[in-house]
């Protein structure tokens, strides 16, 4: 960022000679008799080390100087090497201070930074409304970083209501004046269609132009491009290549993306080889090989995949008579697409049994032979549970609601219940079918299909039975009472207590203020300003408004404290938000004089008014004089009483 408002010093101060170093002479002389122009130039060429060894520190100087005169490149140089942390310890409240300054002179580099500030929160509260203001006027004037800024902002509806025609717009302005990550956004919405017909050519052209500018981004999104052949002919080299650049510059997606490209290319690699050398060895009539090729028509490894290809070749190897082949393509996916019809064979599950017979007549593989007798026995074991288990449990659910069916709708009185009993019903449902599915379908499909089917619905019944048992309920119950069964005078109790630990709490932040303000006055203990802060702080903890108000003026002033205007601030925010009037004075007060806040006329009038309001005298006498300007600073306490 602070190298972007540099270079538009350097734009904006004389025009640049190639003598830098005569230069330098003259600006440097300039700026020793205090001109502020060439105190912000000189602060440039330290900061790019122009006719002189590069030197932050000096830089940030020469800009204190001039921004200090009230020059908008100085103060916006200043707020970048205070949010940046260049030449300065990084502090963004100093940033959006100098950023503030600039931006109300109406420079476009400033007022986009700190619409950056409130978008992200730093250094102010976030505030995605304020974030757009200043992108709108920064955007207003041509500056392209606000542009897009503000299209994103449309894009996502942050501060704004979401709209992606606007968001086409600004990312369009911005695009137009070469900016890379409008280039690369835009691309996005044309790929995506959002607020524009979709054309992949046009995004591919548009992360083109991003990605040649070393944009990250616009380099993965071209080289997943290139990899789909989305907007361009599918190129993988030049897919890795692209995204070899982006995972170069650190992005974690192009890395991810560049090991499945790498992965599947030698699957693809291998699988071309083996194909090749599947189909010379069918020409050897190899059993074997056939299949092999059947299997890769039917994976797609190496040739695209065929349905007509895959049964041609594995026909042809079941007819060959090798009993290893044949048993080995019973295992293959060759059965469940006959028995699925996804050949369009008629008669799918008699075509799997003769192949099993075939394989086993041949006495070849006693595997297959095993097999065709296991079929019988593990279609017995597998499913005989489930019958018995379907029939006690129809028995035992048509007797209940027999007896309880008077009482069953009182019964689901919750959306629990409710719950419940539609898994109940749909369970039983289920399992009327699965039964009778089983005298109709065949033996390969009763194995492969109906016991899923039953152990899902006994798993259905069983928590529906639960429900509307109230199991449930209590559980939740249980779980929301702290693993404690529910009981009413349990549950006064607790709020009892609960009341009393409230009450002991503000009793001891009262008692730990007093405290706090005995040490700080000399109320009957010895003047111990850090004492003070202690039991201070520990009653502002508990959100002791008058703790927070007193804490806030030892911070401003110092007392037991490293002084901190800005900490100060903080807790005089607190307490005026819960009505302290005197803290909502003081805080007025901060923002008429800008201590450790930028001075706001608007919100100091706010916080007088709401002072006023309570009979604060102070804030009452500002407001009837009219003149907030001369009203009175923070008491200097100098450490010995404080006090609202």
């Amino acid at each position: 960022m602070y190298l972007v408002a540099v270079a538009l010093i350097l734009i904006s101060c004389a025009t640049v000679n190639s003598g830098y170093a005569r230069e330098f002479s003259e600006i440097q002389q300039l700026a020793n008799r205090g001109n502020a122009a060439a105190q912000t130039r000189l602060g440039a060429m330290y900061a790019m080390g122009l006719g002189v060894p590069k030197d932050e520190h000096t830089a940030v100087e020469w800009w204190q100087k001039a921004a200090i005169q009230g020059d908008a490149d100085a103060q916006a140089a200043l707020g970048a090497m205070y949010e940046t942390g260049h030449g300065v310890p990084q502090n963004y409240y100093s940033a959006v201070e100098w950023y503030q300054k600039a931006a109300t002179q109406g420079h476009a580099v400033a007022q986009a930074a700190l619409g950056a500030m409130y978008a992200t929160g730093h250094g102010v509260a976030q505030d995605d409304r304020k974030a757009v203001e200043w992108y709108q006027k920064a955007a207003d004037q041509g500056y392209a970083k606000a542009q897009c800024g503000l299209g994103a902002m449309y894009e996502t509806g942050y501060g704004v209501p979401q709209d992606d025609l606007k968001a086409v717009e600004w990312y369009q302005k911005a695009a137009d004046q070469g900016y890379a990550k409008a280039q690369s956004n835009l691309g996005l919405m044309y790929a995506n269609g959002r607020g524009v017909l979709q054309d992949d050519h046009k995004a591919v052209k548009l992360w083109q132009k991003a990605a040649d500018q070393e944009h990250a981004v616009a380099q993965l999104l071209l080289g997943a491009a290139y990899a789909r052949g989305r907007g361009v002919p599918k190129d993988n080299q030049k897919a890795v290549e692209w995204l070899q650049k982006a995972a170069d510059q650190g992005n974690e997606d192009a890395k991810k993306i560049l090991e499945h490209l790498t992965t599947d290319a030698s699957v693809i690699g291998q699988g071309s080889h083996n194909f090749a050398k599947a189909q010379k060895s069918t020409d050897q009539e190899n059993a074997e090989a056939r299949f092999k090729l059947g299997a890769m028509y039917d994976t797609g490894r190496g040739v695209p995949k065929d349905d007509s290809k895959i049964m041609e070749w594995y026909q042809k190897t079941a007819d060959q008579g090798n009993a290893g082949a044949q048993y080995d393509l019973l295992e293959s996916s060759a059965p469940q697409k006959y028995a699925n019809g996804l050949f369009s064979a008629p008669q799918g599950d008699r075509k799997v049994a003769e192949w099993y017979q075939k394989t086993a007549d041949q006495g070849e593989n006693a595997k297959a032979q095993h097999n065709t007798g296991m079929s019988i026995i593990v279609d017995g074991i597998l499913f005989s549970p489930f019958i018995i288990l379907g029939y006690y449990a129809l028995r035992y659910l048509l007797s209940r609601l027999v007896r309880k069916s008077r009482h069953l709708q009182n019964k689901a009185d919750t959306p629990i219940k409710r719950a419940g009993l539609f898994l109940l019903i749909s369970s039983i449902i289920s399992i009327i079918i699965s039964l009778f599915l089983w005298m109709k379908l065949h033996s390969y499909q009763k194995i492969y299909y109906i016991p899923n089917i039953i152990y899902i619905s006994i798993v259905v019944f069983i928590v529906g039975f639960l429900m509307l048992e109230g199991v449930f309920d209590r559980f939740c119950m249980w779980i929301k009472h702290g693993g404690e069964p529910r009981n009413e005078n349990i549950d006064l109790l607790r709020a009892a207590a609960e009341e009393h630990q409230k009450t002991k709490n503000q009793g001891e932040a009262e008692a730990q203020n007093n405290l706090g303000l005995m040490y700080a006055n000399e109320y009957g203990a010895p003047k111990n300003d850090s004492k003070a802060v202690e039991w201070l702080q520990k009653a502002a903890d508990q959100g002791h408004a008058n703790a927070q108000g007193l804490l806030g003026l030892m911070y401003a002033d110092g007392c037991g404290v490293p002084k901190d205007k800005h900490k100060a601030v903080e807790w005089f925010q607190k307490a005026a938000d819960q009505g302290h009037a005197s803290a909502q004075y003081v805080l007025g007060v901060m923002y008429t004089n800008g201590d450790g806040v930028p001075k706001d006329k608007h919100k100091a009038v706010e916080w007088f008014q709401k002072a006023a309001a309570q009979g604060d005298e102070n804030a009452a006498k500002v407001m009837t004089a009219g003149d907030h300007d001369n009203s009175n600073q923070i008491t200097d306490t100098r450490c010995r009483k404080i006090g609202f």
